[in-house]
């Protein structure tokens, strides 16, 4: 098991209707690039997520839209 010790430090990047966020870490064998990117196109709102393994070891992303509710067994935030 990994246990988080330290939180990853982002680099943010706030452009008229984007904002952009990266990362990079390397522990226990993973070595990783993530980004997350919020964009306003018009009244439509974009979200995307880009995972980068630049490691030797397979790696499974769980991304939860609020840190409070994760996701449940269906996919679906269990609030009970």
């Amino acid at each position: 098991a990994v246990v988080v010790v330290r939180p990853c430090v982002w680099e943010t990047t706030l452009e008229s209707c984007a904002a952009r966020f990266r990362t990079r870490q390397e522990v226990a064998g993973w070595d990783y690039a993530l980004e997350r990117t919020v964009e306003l196109f018009g009244r439509e709102l974009r979200s995307s997520t880009r995972l980068t393994n630049h490691g030797t070891r397979p790696l499974r992303l769980e991304w939860f839209a609020h840190p409070f509710f994760p996701p449940g067994p269906e996919g679906l935030a269990d609030l009970e």
